[in-house]
């Protein structure tokens, strides 16, 4: 019973096996021009095939019913593919789509060259492929030869089914060989035969020669061509006919003291004796003389000799490197006398003048030799003045002051302060001094407010109508003004009554104030008013400081500016300051004025500050 199980169990297995088959087919060499193999790989007991090679045009040649097959298409395109197959019948079927295209030859960079030898050449392919396959046996793109020969190149594409090649051709051509050796010579005979070898090559001499063989009667060089189709050679040698051999250096060598003089006959000589001791070819002379030369050549003795005279200088000394205060000037002869002067700021006389910053040097010739020397100067500038001037702020707002200050310049505020850039919360000047190694500077910047805001900016005035008089009060300068109660919009209003009197004062910069006066009646006492701003810039407005009076009284004006100089001085109030001093307008700015009144048996000084604007 267990026997019986375990057969049909095997049975059992085996027909799941057989009725799972594999089924496949593969395709090799899909090149146009080429037959395409086909292979079935299917399995198991396959009997029977039809591929049908989905090439209609082939006529019969569309089908074959082999297991391995091949079918050459004429045609490139994707083509559909299919085998039918089975064990005793056609059960089964497989489709594929194969695709036939154009292979394309590797086109090497060229195909028939000639090098010469001891020279190489690099042969590659001008496309590019997946694989390379040299008959070198390289696998790279491109391979370097020396050597004659047939080269092969085949590459795979189409999917690496299609194998194409080409083919290139190498010829090496002998190169010459030099033979003459490069100095040569003869002591007795007076031709000598030169042989530049290479049998088999063209020859062409310096002496337009084309034979292999020359003869030669005079001193010097012969150079000589070797070549044949492709490669040459130049080969040359330098012959001496010995006995007709002179070596003449000039009478006189003229140098000048410090230099160094090389003599040298000429490198084609390999055994000299300077001074009949020095071997070395080359002489290194430093003094005046004669310096006798024997030269030994292949056998033959030459004797000669060189003069060598060296002319006597001077040395140039400058002052050495100095600094300048801009605006004065350096004066610079030196101590000795020379033929000529070549200073680099083109002077060529003796002294010369420096006013600016760099290095300058004097060239002096002494007969034809030169000594030279340098100086190096600096000059110090002054300080610029900063042109802050004034900085003006809304009521409350820091105002800051940025000083530019050149490097090389030390700056400081008068309380010792060496901010460049500082921020003042208070109103007024405010000096500072730039200081270098010449110059110092000394210069103030003002700080303000937009409206001169004070702490009581409510003004009273004991005045008396009279009359039906009238009363012109005049605002601090600003940009608009409105009056109270007079409701009028300039910066001076008519007032014909007692009471309070309110202005709204806005400026350029948007800030705004308010001052008040209250005029109360007083007719028994002489009242004044003063200005706090006046502004001559001849538009008929304001043109004059003065103090208003209500009645006359004894008085004297005296007006400072800010370092205390006394500008202005009258005792006359039909008279005021215009704004000059000494003929040309003061600079606008802060004044400061002093009133004294006296009459009726009081004697009153009145002190404050005022604006000039232009």
């Amino acid at each position: 019973m267990k026997q019986l199980l375990f057969i049909l169990l095997f049975c059992t297995s085996s027909l799941i096996q057989a009725a799972i088959p594999i089924l496949d087919f593969k395709v090799e060499k899909r090149c146009l021009g080429d037959s395409t193999l086909f292979t079935d790989l299917s399995c198991c007991n396959i009997d029977q095939w039809v591929w049908d090679f989905g090439d209609p045009l082939s006529g019969s040649a569309n089908y074959a019913y082999t297991r391995i097959t091949q079918h050459k298409y004429s045609n490139t395109g994707t083509y559909t593919v299919t085998l039918r197959l089975g064990s005793g019948a056609l059960t089964d079927s497989i489709i594929k789509q194969v695709v036939i295209c154009v292979p394309v030859k590797p086109l090497l960079s060229f195909h028939d060259t000639t090098i010469c030898r001891g020279n190489g050449v690099f042969l590659y392919s001008l496309n590019t492929f997946n694989t390379y396959y040299w008959n070198t046996n390289d696998t790279v793109r491109g391979i370097s030869i020396t050597n004659s020969g047939t080269y092969v190149l085949c590459a795979t594409n189409c999917d690496s089914t299609c194998l194409v090649c080409d083919t290139a051709k190498v010829t090496v051509l002998n190169t010459p060989t030099p033979f003459l050796s490069k100095y040569s010579s003869s002591c007795l005979a007076d031709s000598f035969e030169l042989n530049a070898r290479n049998s088999g090559f063209r020859y062409l001499w310096s002496t337009n020669d084309t034979t292999q063989k020359i003869w030669i009667k005079k001193s010097g060089w012969y150079i000589v061509k070797i070549y044949n189709s492709k490669c040459f050679i130049l080969d040359s040698t330098y012959f001496s006919f010995a006995k007709k051999l002179v070596i003449d250096f000039k009478t006189d060598t003229v140098a000048c003291l410090g230099d160094t003089i090389l003599l040298n006959p000429g490198w084609q000589y390999p055994l000299v004796w300077w001074n009949y001791t020095d071997t070395n070819h080359v002489l290194k002379v430093y003094a005046s003389g004669i310096y006798p030369l024997r030269i030994y050549y292949l056998g033959c003795y030459i004797d000669t000799f060189a003069s060598v005279v060296f002319a006597s200088t001077s040395a140039i000394k400058l002052p050495d490197d100095t600094t300048l205060c801009e605006g004065d000037t350096l004066f610079i002869t030196p101590a000795i006398t020379a033929t000529k002067y070549y200073w680099s700021n083109g002077d060529t006389t003796k002294s010369t003048k420096i006013y600016s910053s760099g290095v300058f040097w004097l060239s002096a010739s002494f007969n034809g030799c030169f000594q030279s020397d340098t100086i190096k100067v600096k000059v110090i500038a002054k300080p610029l003045a900063a042109s802050v001037a004034k900085v003006f702020v809304c009521e409350g707002a820091p105002a800051t002051i940025s000083v530019p200050v050149a490097i090389g310049n030390n700056f400081q505020w008068w309380d010792g302060n060496t901010l460049k850039s500082r921020t003042f919360l208070d109103t007024g000047w405010h000096h500072y001094e730039i200081r270098n190694a010449c110059f110092l500077l000394k210069d103030s910047a003002y700080t303000g407010y937009y409206i001169d805001s004070r702490k009581d900016s409510i003004a009273r005035l004991e005045i008396c109508f009279e009359d039906d008089s009238v009363l012109f009060l005049t605002a601090r300068s600003s940009s608009s003004y409105r009056w109270e109660p007079e409701n009028t919009t300039t910066q001076t209003t008519p007032i014909k009554k007692y009471g309070w009197h309110r202005v709204l004062l806005t400026d350029s910069g948007g800030c705004k104030d308010i001052d008040s006066f209250y005029i109360q009646r007083k007719c028994s006492d002489d009242t004044l008013l003063i200005p706090n701003a006046f502004s001559p810039n001849h538009d008929g407005k304001n043109e004059v400081f003065k103090p208003s009076f209500v009645r006359h009284v004894n008085y004297e004006l005296r007006i400072y500016d800010r370092w205390g100089e006394e500008l202005y001085k009258t005792n006359s109030i039909m008279e005021g300051w215009d704004g000059q001093y000494h003929g040309a307008p003061a600079p606008e700015d802060v004044y400061i004025y002093i009133v004294e009144v006296s009459g009726f048996g009081v004697f009153r000084e009145l002190k404050g500050t005022f604006h000039l604007l232009r």
